[in-house]
């Protein structure tokens, strides 16, 4: 069966949530290539330019928590010839390892590239609409 754009970007952002998943041990060569060379990570406080950057930054991030799963839900993405773009919403469980855990929820802003191994994040900007503890007591921000 072939692949349509859309299923490819889907998949595509299947292979970074488990790679995030795996962790920064067993998932960084996986996460570091879902990303373009000169790719463009959006965090709030954070931008980051270069793949080798990115996956630095990452690899701090993600070393902080004992696991983190990220659940993508009902994507939008706008194909145009070798470019797209897209809304990724989705939801991030955090065991923090030390007892505490938490959760985030917010969307990707992103653009694609497809290159001559499939399509890559040419940019990810990630917008926070939750981050607090699972039972939902913690802030909220307005998109």
């Amino acid at each position: 069966m072939a692949m349509t754009d859309h299923d490819a970007l889907v998949a595509l952002n299947h292979a970074y949530g488990d790679a995030v998943r795996l962790g920064v041990v067993d998932g960084a060569d996986a996460w570091a290539a879902t990303w373009t060379d000169d790719g463009v990570w959006v965090l709030p406080g954070r931008h980051v330019e270069g793949r080798e950057a990115i996956l630095a930054a990452w690899r701090t991030a993600l070393g902080k928590y004992h696991r983190v799963i990220q659940l993508y839900l009902a994507p939008a993405f706008d194909v145009q010839g070798d470019r797209a773009s897209g809304r990724v919403p989705l939801v991030e469980l955090v065991d923090e390892g030390d007892g505490r855990r938490s959760m985030m929820a917010g969307h990707y802003d992103d653009g694609y590239r497809r290159t001559g191994l499939g399509w890559k994040f040419a940019s990810r900007v990630l917008t926070i609409t939750y981050r607090g503890p699972a039972d939902l007591s913690g802030l909220f921000f307005d998109p």
